[in-house]
């Protein structure tokens, strides 16, 4: 290989991270935010259950 095809490499590998890296951010923060509400919901499910059986 000859230096300028190394150079042309690194530079399609960067672009490539340049493109996918706030993609794989954004996948993660939305990740984040659905397992918050799912906890939620089991949250507020064992309160309602709670509720049903203790406060009649």
């Amino acid at each position: 290989m000859t230096l300028i095809e190394i150079v042309l490499v690194v530079l399609i590998v960067s672009i490539i991270a340049l493109i996918a890296i706030p993609k794989l951010i954004d996948l993660r923060t939305k990740a984040e935010e659905e397992a918050e509400d799912y906890t939620i919901a089991t949250v507020n499910r064992a309160i309602v259950t709670y509720n049903a059986s203790y406060n009649q």
